[in-house]
């Protein structure tokens, strides 16, 4: 039982680092992070486990990504989906900060002001 609860967590953590890279490609000035960093570790022996369609399914069809989200829905659709508290950060310089205040913005705005920074 135990050994089926690790796989699980495994893949899911997998799919979850996928998740963040399609993510950061679409939106190159923000990015996602779990608020609560799961143990990496448990993911580090997994070579040749390809999740990106699963990563692309999960944030086109279940979470229902688009230019005009905002960045609180997306944070609770992952949340949700992942069980996890989500967190999504914007680019300023070399820094990554909390959106915090334009939580309500759409990513595509969230994105555009970023990269004018």
């Amino acid at each position: 039982m135990e050994v089926t609860l690790i796989n699980l967590h495994v893949l899911r953590l997998k799919l979850f680092q996928e998740v963040q890279k399609e993510f950061h490609e679409r939106y190159p000035f923000l990015k996602i992070e779990f608020v609560n960093k799961t143990d990496d570790i448990w993911i580090k022996g997994l070579p040749g486990i390809d999740r990106h369609p699963d990563a692309v399914c999960l944030l086109d069809n279940d979470i229902g990504l688009t230019d005009e989200m905002t960045v609180a829905e997306l944070e609770n659709g992952l949340q949700d989906w992942f069980g996890n508290a989500v967190q999504v950060l914007r680019r300023i310089g070399r820094s990554w900060m909390e959106t915090g205040k334009t939580r309500g913005w759409s990513l595509r705005l969230q994105n555009q002001q970023n990269a004018s920074i």
